[in-house]
């Protein structure tokens, strides 16, 4: 398993310099399986300048890649 901060930075820019600093305090070390769990506990999407339907559109492309 990988922390949510290592699959963050997996990410393709960008999408990777945007989630980890929109990243909760604290969850960068909490181990996951996948990238759409670490994108669902990272942040709450809604908060970011990015908004829902930004990580959403990210997230179902995660979940068609796992």
């Amino acid at each position: 398993m990988k922390t949510t901060k290592q699959w963050l930075e997996s990410l393709n820019e960008p999408y990777k310099s945007e989630a980890l600093s929109n990243m909760i305090k604290g969850v960068s070390d909490a181990k996951v399986k996948t990238m759409s769990e670490a994108l669902l506990t990272a942040f709450p999407w809604n908060h970011t300048k990015q908004g829902f339907q930004y990580w959403d559109e990210l997230f179902r492309q995660a979940i068609k890649n796992q």
